[in-house]
């Protein structure tokens, strides 16, 4: 039986924008406009008209350009409720803008969990059972700290053939700020069995990669589902740590680390495999969770794809035209994204979870092949040929019945209204040159990988310098390869500045510590190392869509890998790291150079 004792620590979002609302209620007409900044304006809506106890239809919430969020920005907060309430009271407009002095103190903290864990292993390294007791600080209100417990524990097995699990969750209320989402808010499932493999490992006296090799679940092999219920399907976790170990030359790393240990040098290589939901795979009897996009032809011929996702930041706009364009047959400069109003979009959760790529492009996907399937019957209807014969192609109308080859869309669509008018349209053909379809992700599964860094200790002054991080990574699918490397990269830098720079401090007495940008530390480009990514083969699970979401897998990995890394680095000095904060001084602390 190995235990341990493991905790993270309390940081936050820190996006470029902090929150930002106007409201204006006119007392004439009833009815609540609000301009706010947030990841999804129909959530927001609900939560307004609910606290102001309002009919829905009386509020409409507009969102533009959204300066980052990371999970900070759902719903309605107190501050923006309160904006609400006094712009109906004064009849007139309210605004607020949070200062970062605000956006620090008060808009929401996370991650801060301790853990009691014990794995039942056996001499060989098999890790057989776990048993885990969670706790969580939920600052001042409960909020969302409830339901991060409860995916933790469905999580914490992860790619591991773990054939027994215990846990315990429970939540803590204290008066330090609210506890929030942050871009992968279950990461501690992570964290915690990443750490506990490597010190199962440390304890047998086996290399930490073979600990994981021999517990990660094996594609088409038994036992197909984590013990918690979810699929393992299609998951290439076991292949994403053998290619890792073989980019970087594990065995002569090992080799180089010995020699420069000699020289007073201290090297350390850590590693992390993952799974991340995106979305996850279906659960029976589970709740019916989807996304809906409406996509319809406009009069100049463009698409114009409605979707609930706000993005702020990931790209949504590029990618969501891309897959709707490609599957319609439309140049994607043809394509225009509609999103952030709640009297144009259609209701949605918003954007979390790693939900978009599968689900909202899935939903582009079948939305835009419906509608290309309903344009072509009515051009064959017009034109008196088969549908077979016609196709889209460029923004064009093409086929060998085609007047001219081609037509474009612009004209189609001018003679489908035209023939509408005129009555000359067969009875059931349907002229309503818009679709809509709903998603809930298909069978695409999980993304997941496995990252490694190296990393060099300075004994002397216990400063960290990343010397080499690699992602190897299988978000099935990519719609476009430099927005995913955008999404791990960033991830990456924040895992960074977790580990190394970032906490929310408070002092005995509840004093908060760190509100301002020289006592809370963000990495800059100086902090963050070039990151090496390689993408696996995907395995094919849907007949359709295979792409799925890789926004969250980066800040779920990277702490503990880079915490991995610094315990190899220390384990000359006996150093047991059971934290994630590894600022300079907790280094020379644990070897032994400053007292505790």
């Amino acid at each position: 039986m190995v235990r341990a004792s493991i905790r993270q620590h309390r940081h936050q979002n820190v996006p470029m924008e902090g929150r930002a609302i106007l409201a204006n209620f006119d007392a004439a007409s009833g009815q609540l406009v609000v301009r706010a900044s947030t990841q999804g304006v129909n959530t927001t809506r609900q939560m307004l008209a609910e606290q102001l106890r309002m009919p829905l239809d009386r509020v409409r919430v507009v969102a533009e350009d959204v300066g980052g969020s990371f999970g900070l920005k759902f719903g309605a907060s107190r501050e923006e409720v309160a904006c609400c309430a006094a712009s109906r009271a004064l009849g007139r407009p309210v605004r607020w803008v949070e200062d970062r002095w605000e956006n620090l103190t008060v808009s929401g903290q996370a991650r801060e969990e301790s853990f009691e864990v014990e794995a039942a292993v056996t001499a060989a390294g098999r890790i057989l059972a776990l048993r885990v007791e969670m706790v969580i600080d939920s600052g001042a209100y409960p909020g969302f700290a409830p339901g991060v417990v409860d995916i933790v524990r469905e999580m914490i097995p992860g790619p591991y053939r773990v054939e027994a699990l215990s846990f315990t969750g429970s939540g803590v209320v204290t008066n330090k700020a609210s506890y929030v989402a942050y871009r992968g808010p279950w990461a501690a499932e992570t964290f915690v069995r990443e750490r506990m493999i490597d010190l199962v490992a440390q304890e047998l006296g086996i290399t930490a990669s073979e600990v994981r090799l021999r517990n990660l679940a094996v594609r088409d092999e038994p036992p197909l589902r984590m013990v918690t219920g979810p699929s393992l399907a299609g998951i290439t976790a076991r292949e994403s740590l053998l290619r890792a170990a073989e980019i970087v030359n594990l065995s002569g790393f090992r080799e180089q680390q010995v020699r420069l240990r000699e020289e007073g040098r201290y090297l350390g290589i850590g590693f992390a495999t993952y799974i991340e939901p995106a979305p996850g795979p279906r659960q029976e009897g589970g709740e019916e969770n989807t996304e809906q996009v409406r996509v319809e032809l406009d009069q100049d011929g463009s698409l114009l794809v409605h979707t609930a996702q706000m993005p702020h930041g990931q790209g949504h706009r590029t990618t969501l035209a891309q897959v709707a364009a490609d599957e319609f047959g439309v140049r994607l400069e043809q394509v225009r994204v509609v999103v952030g109003d709640t009297q144009r979009t259609p209701s949605g959760f918003g954007t979390g979870g790693s939900r978009f790529a599968a689900m909202a492009g899935g939903a582009a996907l079948h939305g835009a092949r419906r509608l290309r399937g309903k344009v072509l019957e009515a051009a064959a209807q017009i034109l008196d040929l088969a549908p077979p014969e016609l196709d889209i192609s460029g923004g064009e109308l093409v086929g060998p019945g085609v007047p001219g080859g081609r037509l474009p869309l612009a004209e189609l669509i001018d003679r489908i209204d035209l023939a509408a008018r005129s009555g000359r349209l067969p009875p059931g053909t349907d002229a309503d040159l818009t679709a809509t379809a709903d998603f809930d992700g298909g069978e695409s599964g999980w993304s997941g990988g496995t990252h490694c860094c190296v990393v060099e200790v300075d004994a002397v002054t216990g400063l960290v310098r990343i010397l080499r991080y690699l992602v190897v990574e299988d978000c099935g699918d990519m719609i476009n390869p430099a927005v995913v490397e955008g999404q791990i990269r960033g991830g990456i830098a924040q895992g960074v500045g977790a580990v190394l720079l970032e906490r929310s401090a408070y002092d005995p007495q509840g004093q908060y510590l760190s509100a301002t940008l020289m006592d809370y530390l963000l990495p800059t480009a100086l902090d963050v190392p070039h990151i090496e990514i390689e993408h696996l083969s995907p395995v094919r699970l849907d007949p359709d869509v295979n792409f799925r979401g890789v926004g969250e897998g980066g800040m779920i990995a990277a702490p503990p890998t880079i915490c991995n890394a610094i315990a190899d680095a220390l384990s000359p000095f006996g150093a047991r790291v059971l934290e994630q904060h590894l600022p300079p001084t907790r280094i020379l602390e644990l070897i032994g150079a400053i007292p505790t």
